[in-house]
C-alpha cells in the first residue's frame, strides 16, 4: 500500500511542526547530554502511517490529549542512532560506545534506556503543547516498537484521520546524519477557513509498505 501524503500544510501547521522539532532537539540533547544538531523539518499532511526508510527503526508511541479527544502519534528514529543516543546518555565512550550503537537488536539494558528516551521526548512535547501551564499531561508516552525497514509502525486511527508529518536531518557526533520523523495530530482547532496552505517540500512517506507487527523494543 502506498502512503498518500498531501504535502500541503497551513502556515500554522508548519509553525507547529517547526516548534515541535525545536522541542525534540532540546529533548534529545537533554537525554544525550551532548549537542544534537537538528535541521528544519520537511512537512506534509497525510492520512497514512509514516514509514522509516532503509533500516530498522524504533517507533516511540505517543498519545495526544486534545479538546476533541485522544489522538495517537509516534516518533521514529533509526535503531542504530537511537542506541547511539542511549550510549551517550550512559556516558559510554570508545569501544563501548561503538559496540552499543552497532547492535542489530536492543539488549535488556538498551530497552530500559529506550523507554527512558521515550519519556524524555514525550515530556518535551508535553511542554510544547502547554502542559506546563495547564498542569495537565497533553502528551504521554506509551512504549516502543521495533519496525523493520519499509514497514509501518502500528498506530491505530479512525477512518479519515490525518496527521502532520515532519522529517528532519539530525546529527550526533561523530556519526553520520540520520532522519528524525514525527507523526502528530494537527492542532485541535484544525484548519481555519481560507487559511493559506503551502507545499511542504519533499514530503516523507512515499515508500511501499505494510503495517508492521514486529516485536516491541
Amino acid at each position: 500500500m502506498r502512503e498518500t501524503m498531501n504535502e500541503v500544510c497551513t502556515d500554522a501547521e508548519l509553525g507547529r511542526l517547526s516548534r515541535l522539532f525545536v522541542a525534540l532537539a532540546e529533548g534529545l540533547q537533554d537525554y544525550a547530554g551532548t549537542s544534537v544538531a537538528l535541521g528544519a523539518p520537511r512537512a506534509a499532511r497525510g492520512d497514512e502511517v509514516v514509514v522509516g526508510r532503509g533500516s530498522v527503526h524504533i517507533a516511540f508511541h505517543l498519545t495526544f490529549e486534545q479538546a476533541s479527544g485522544t489522538r495517537r502519534g509516534c516518533l521514529l528514529l533509526p535503531l542504530q542512532d537511537a542506541l547511539g543516543l542511549t550510549a551517550r546518555h550512559r556516558q559510554l565512550d570508545g569501544t563501548s560506545l561503538g559496540e552499543v550503537r552497532g547492535r542489530s537488536k536492543p539488549e535488556a539494558e538498551d530497552k530500559e534506556q529506550l523507554l527512558a528516551l521515550g519519556h524524555c521526548l514525550a515530556a518535551a512535547l508535553a511542554e510544547l503543547d502547554g502542559a506546563a501551564s495547564t498542569g495537565q499531561d497533553t502528551v504521554s508516552f506509551l512504549g516502543c516498537q521495533g519496525v523493520r525497514a519499509g514497514l509501518h509502525p502500528h498506530v491505530p486511527r479512525e477512518p479519515g484521520e490525518e496527521w502532520l508529518v515532519g522529517r528532519a536531518s539530525a546529527r550526533l557526533d561523530p556519526w553520520d546524519e540520520f532522519d528524525v520523523i514525527a507523526m502528530v495530530p494537527p492542532a485541535a482547532t484544525g484548519r481555519a477557513p481560507g487559511e493559506q496552505t503551502r507545499a511542504g517540500g519533499d514530503g516523507p512517506g512515499d515508500d511501499d509498505a505494510q503495517p508492521s507487527n514486529s516485536a516491541a523494543a
